[in-house]
């Protein structure tokens, strides 16, 4: 019983990391010029609309445009353990593991009404890891989740100032985790798993007044049956076995508003809403190794199910973006984020980050038909409460934890 409950709690927790990541590292950097934006960019002029606000791409011409990003993410922080009381008795650091975000995006008109555009660019994604003897390693000892969408999408314009869009998403999700559990002792496990889901989405885009721009775009929640090798390192040696296990990735509604002063400046603001509330539970198939199904009354599988706790969360994006001259543009953001996994029961240090506050620039330099951009984002994280995260079931605080963004791009009209 003890190797299939193990195995159960190893793949489950590994399945767990993937709605836990999404709240506290859903992925927006999908361009430079978005990430000087503070990622307020449904009312931008290059392809990575697509990703932002797919119906806006009825502004393209035949021959299309091209945008392309490359970000770059490094996280840090601390954790204190405390002891019975609110005394604390030891600080450790996260490893330093940076990770990077491609993106890539192309847009054009295909009829006299119709627009086609489509991107590669990743939703969701978390690295995280922490050194041999790391305290907290019963919650989570390294994550890497990455997920990659291919997203083709058409628009046209249901009237001369109103757009509508409809998509696809085929999302690939790719899973490795490593933890400890407190079964017979310690016991490492370790997780390697993907999946592939199915989404949709649908967008208006409306030039309201000259000046005025409104937007809304809804996107499906993508269910991902993820299927792995579940490894258990024991007394007995390794113990290897496989699971599986279906998980939705939460749907969201985004809303936008943007305003131009004049045709060198803008603002922008954004609102969205993910409905993290759906992710209730989970329930896990672990499949049961030939030789222990004697032992377990014919078992050919074991599902465990654990009930988590999420609310719904809001990200607010402001961006201002001020054209200098026919060659330079420059911008700046502002992003506020909601923690939906700060009920300190149910939270872990696969994603140790509470409220978040982003600070952006940017800037741009046009070549031609190329526009090269950069953009940086200082990210400030709240404090957070794990209880029973330390090696012997002690509560933890994460706290000095931030993020510098860096990210380049281009974008060239053909």
């Amino acid at each position: 019983m003890s190797m299939r409950k193990a195995a159960a709690l190893a793949l489950s927790a590994a399945l767990l990391a993937t709605p836990v990541y999404a709240d506290g590292f859903a992925v927006y950097e999908w361009s430079a010029r978005g990430v000087g934006m503070g990622g307020a960019m449904m009312f931008g002029d290059e392809a990575s609309l697509i990703a932002y606000n797919p119906a806006a791409i009825t502004q393209f011409d035949e021959k299309g445009t091209f945008s392309g990003a490359v970000t770059y993410i490094a996280p840090r922080g601390s954790a204190d353990f405390l002891d019975g009381g609110d005394n604390v008795f030891l600080t450790q650091h996260n490893k330093n593991n940076p990770a990077y975000v491609p993106a890539f995006f192309h847009a054009r008109r295909i009829q006299p009404n119709a627009w086609f555009g489509v991107g590669v660019y990743p939703r969701f994604g978390l690295k995280a890891s922490y050194d041999p003897g790391w305290y907290g390693r019963f919650s989570n000892r390294s994550i890497e989740f990455l997920s990659v969408s291919f997203a083709p999408n058409v628009a046209w314009k249901i009237a001369p100032s109103l757009s509508m869009s409809v998509g696809a998403e085929l999302m690939y999700a790719g899973l490795k985790l490593d933890k400890s559990t407190r079964l017979g002792g310690e016991t490492p496990i370790d997780l390697d798993g993907d999946s592939w889901g199915v989404g949709w989405n649908v967008g208006l885009s409306w030039q309201a007044t000259p000046r005025l721009s409104l937007a809304a775009l809804y996107r499906s929640e993508v269910k991902q049956t993820v299927e792995g090798d579940v490894n258990l390192y024991g007394g007995l040696g390794q113990i290897a076995t496989r699971g599986h296990g279906s998980i939705h990735l939460p749907e969201s509604y985004t809303f936008g508003v943007g305003y131009r002063f004049s045709d060198r400046t803008r603002v922008e603001f954004n609102a969205i809403k993910t409905m993290w509330s759906s992710y209730k539970d989970l329930t896990i198939n672990v499949t049961v190794p030939a030789p222990f199904r004697p032992f377990l009354g014919g078992l050919a599988s074991y599902p465990y199910n654990e009930a988590k706790n999420w609310r719904d969360g809001w990200r607010y994006q402001f961006g201002i973006e001020h054209k200098i001259n026919d060659r330079w543009t420059i911008r700046a953001g502002f992003v506020s984020d909601d923690c939906s996994s700060c009920d300190p029961d149910d939270a872990d240090f696969m994603v140790p980050t509470g409220t978040r506050r982003t600070y952006t620039v940017g800037a741009s330099c046009r070549v031609k038909n190329v526009e090269y951009s950069f953009g940086y984002g200082y990210m400030d994280v709240g404090d957070k409460r794990i209880n029973g995260a330390g090696e012997k079931g002690e509560d933890a605080f994460t706290r000095g934890c931030d993020a510098h963004i860096v990210s380049i791009g281009a974008r060239i009209d053909l």
